[in-house]
């Protein structure tokens, strides 16, 4: 029963740290070889989208949580 209590508790505050996540939109251009930060999401949707549809001029993008 300890065990429960612990591991209900642990996922707990991971949840939380989860959700509370922001993402990252980094790209890379013709202009520049190494990673660019760009702006920050608090929604991983919300960058995925960015990175279609606004970053769509850049050579390569991503999404990172941080």
């Amino acid at each position: 029963m300890k065990k429960l209590i612990t591991l209900s508790i642990a996922f707990t505050f991971l949840g939380v740290n989860v959700s509370s996540a922001n993402y990252v939109l980094y790209y890379k251009s013709s202009q520049y070889s190494n990673w660019v930060k760009g702006p920050s999401y608090s929604d991983f949707a919300q960058c995925e989208n960015a990175r279609k549809y606004s970053y769509s001029w850049a050579y390569e993008s991503r999404c990172n949580s941080e």
